[in-house]
């Protein structure tokens, strides 16, 4: 049996559906709900474009910051004041991240006073290779410098597990 001739293949520019299968204009509802951020840089306290979070997160004591891919510059640059903005204006108190639970007891040790240096621990104590990130070198900068304010700069017992103290 004779193979039958591909067809040239044909490139056509197609815009994305405006309703998705729910129904919903997606478009309008973007228009009518998106907070723009003002500012990715997690050193501008200015949490003003932050705001509507407040509403969003309710009483809620855990919130999930993802991010489509791992060592993106600006995904770790709005991880990081997002975080700011949930300890210092919401109260939050821990941080989680993706990464192994060995290598996770290390970076806390670390965050509330331990010692060691910051680049030895962000080489061996992150894993998938995220600690590799100026931009995750400053978030932790920022957190042990906030658990040492909030203990008086005084090392912290081995049984505070939190990292980040209200």
């Amino acid at each position: 049996m004779p193979v039958p001739a591909l067809e040239e293949p044909r490139y056509v520019r197609t815009r994305p559906a405006a309703v998705s299968v729910t129904g919903v204009d997606v478009g309008a509802w973007l228009r009518a709900n998106v907070a723009p951020l003002r500012s990715v840089d997690p050193d501008d306290d200015d949490f003003s474009d932050l705001e509507p979070l407040r509403e969003i997160v309710g009483d809620a004591r855990v919130v999930a910051i993802g991010e489509s891919t791992h060592r993106i510059h600006e995904f770790y640059q709005v991880r990081h004041r997002l975080t700011r903005f949930l300890v210092s204006r919401l109260g939050f108190s821990a941080f989680v991240m993706e990464s192994g639970f060995p290598e996770g007891l290390a970076v806390d040790g670390w965050v509330v006073g331990g010692p060691g240096e910051r680049d030895a621990l962000l080489r061996g104590g992150i894993t998938y290779h995220m600690g590799r990130c100026a931009e995750m070198r400053d978030h932790l900068r920022w957190m042990r410098s906030h658990d040492a304010s909030r203990r008086g700069g005084t090392s912290a017992p081995t049984s505070a597990r939190s990292g980040i103290r209200p």
